[in-house]
């Protein structure tokens, strides 16, 4: 299992990790009370650029082929299939659940991401 002791979670904004927050709030792990990381409590300011570079994004995003979705999504399942124990572990440590239900959750993630891979061929045949 990954030794990961604390998550920061950061914000990611038109390509880049967003730089630090006024304030941050704790991250705890529901099952024992511990803190396992911190959040940040942007600014409305945050909220309104994250807001314009999703928008200006689907100016472009939105005209992109089926074909060419589903490459994205099969670029994010091929990490997921290499890193597996990150975002299960992730999933354990900040929802409390046993590891091995947490890399169910991700190995069924992997499916679903095949599936839309494989519904992608068939459509496109």
């Amino acid at each position: 299992m990954s030794t990961l002791k604390h998550i920061e979670i950061k914000n990611y904004i038109n390509g880049e990790w967003g730089g630090q927050a006024d304030t941050y709030e704790p991250l705890y792990n529901p099952s024992t009370g511990e803190q396992i990381g911190n959040v940040p409590m942007s600014s409305g300011e945050e909220a309104e650029k994250a807001i314009a570079a999703a928008a200006e994004a689907y100016k472009v995003w939105r005209f992109q082929s089926i074909a060419r979705r589903v490459e994205f999504v099969h670029k994010m399942r091929g990490c997921m299939v290499r890193d597996t124990e990150k975002p299960a572990y992730s999933i354990a440590l900040d929802q409390a659940k046993h590891i091995a239900e947490a890399r169910g959750e991700v190995k069924g993630n992997i499916l679903l991401m095949g599936n839309l891979h494989i519904a992608n061929l068939e459509y496109n045949s």
